[in-house]
């Protein structure tokens, strides 16, 4: 999953940098990818494979009358059911979200990823997230992760 979801946000962005100034401030794109298949884990409480679902992306791009320009990309799980080795299903909830701006006079970049995903058992609640923050600032990355999941 971790390579479905990087592949989707590294495309998202490039497509927002690289966006003509025809489509700049346009309509939000929207595409949904199939997940079928992926892994989530190993997790604090198992690891669970993706039975059946989609992950929905949004990508909006805009560019000011400065030359600045900023993105967002939205991604959010669909109707995704997931499976533990013990044969139990789980759902998938939550949201990645990520932005960014570059400075048109100075270059100066920052590009920011938000990760809230949550594994969810009826009855059970919560039983493993994927919660983490990423800045990369100029070149830089930043993380900051509080999940039960390698993500």
């Amino acid at each position: 999953m971790r390579t479905v979801i990087r592949t989707i946000v590294m495309a998202a962005a490039l497509l927002a940098v690289g966006m003509s100034p025809a489509l700049a401030n346009g309509p939000a794109l929207q595409f949904s990818e199939d997940i079928s298949g992926d892994v989530i884990g190993p997790c604090v409480n198992g690891t669970y494979t993706v039975l059946s679902g989609r992950i929905v992306t949004t990508l909006h791009e805009g560019t000011a009358a400065s030359g600045n320009s900023s993105f967002t990309v939205a991604l959010r799980p669909s109707n995704v059911i997931l499976q533990d080795e013990g044969g139990d299903h789980y759902s998938l909830r939550g949201a990645i979200r990520v932005g960014g701006a570059l400075h048109d006079q100075s270059g100066a970049e920052v590009i920011t990823a938000t990760h809230s995903l949550q594994v969810v058992g009826q009855g059970k609640g919560v039983v493993d997230t994927v919660r983490f923050f990423e800045r990369i600032r100029n070149g830089v990355l930043e993380v900051l992760d509080f999940s039960t999941c390698d993500f």
